[in-house]
């Protein structure tokens, strides 16, 4: 766990990400051991209805989501599968539209 003192602006997105945005704290939990050196990712796609400025991500991932954009723009399989780690007001669009 990372305390939210100044660590978001260093997450950097991966759609297979080995870190979360736990909101119950406002802080960073890793989903798995991550060894030093090795970069702390989240996926954009979480926290963001609609990207300011959408990239083309390059992970490689199986699920790589290709086009980042923002939730919004997510299949519904897609959003229901990040489910347990969406951010609360994006948590309340999906069940309203289900």
């Amino acid at each position: 766990m990372v305390g939210r003192e100044g660590t978001v602006g260093y997450l950097n997105h991966d759609c297979e990400p080995n870190t979360f945005l736990d909101f119950r704290c406002l802080c960073v939990r890793a989903l798995k051991d991550i060894p030093a050196g090795e970069e702390v990712r989240i996926n954009y796609a979480v926290t963001e209805y609609e990207m300011h400025d959408s990239f083309r991500c390059e992970c490689r991932s199986p699920v790589c989501l290709r086009t980042i954009a923002g939730f919004k723009f997510l299949t519904r399989d897609q959003q229901f599968r990040l489910k347990p780690y969406l951010a609360p007001y994006l948590l309340g669009s999906l069940e309203e539209n289900s």
